[in-house]
């Protein structure tokens, strides 16, 4: 196989966003499927399947973009910054910070934004 088979827990994810797929109300299900993708530990499972399989796009679709927005919070103008990105992007943003700026956490919300209705 040209990929390796998911680990169990994000098998367990997918499975159950499939199994509400076929239940029903799409709108519903898009949006249980974006919160489950919000979950922190959800995105590490996906970021770390994503490595493992492929990590050629991994490479460029997260480690060289985590470094590239980092460097440019850690350099943009003024001295309250609010950067809005990816939930993937979390980690890494926040492991380049750790190793480059300070070795302070920074704050991370990974709320999603109030809906618009």
């Amino acid at each position: 196989a040209l990929v390796s088979p998911p680990p169990p827990e994000l098998e367990s994810l997918l499975d159950n966003l499939k199994d509400q797929a076929r239940g029903g109300n799409a709108r519903k299900i898009s949006t249980d499927f974006v919160d489950a993708l919000l979950d922190r530990k959800s995105v590490r499972l996906l970021t770390r399947f994503l490595s493992r399989s492929l990590p050629a796009v991994s490479k460029v679709m997260l480690d060289e973009r985590d470094v590239i927005l980092a460097s440019k919070i850690a350099t943009a103008p003024g001295q309250k910054i609010v950067a809005i990105v990816g939930a993937a992007h979390l980690d890494g943003i926040e492991r380049w910070w750790l190793q480059n700026i300070e070795p302070d956490p920074i704050i991370v919300s990974s709320s999603p934004l109030p809906s618009q209705s």
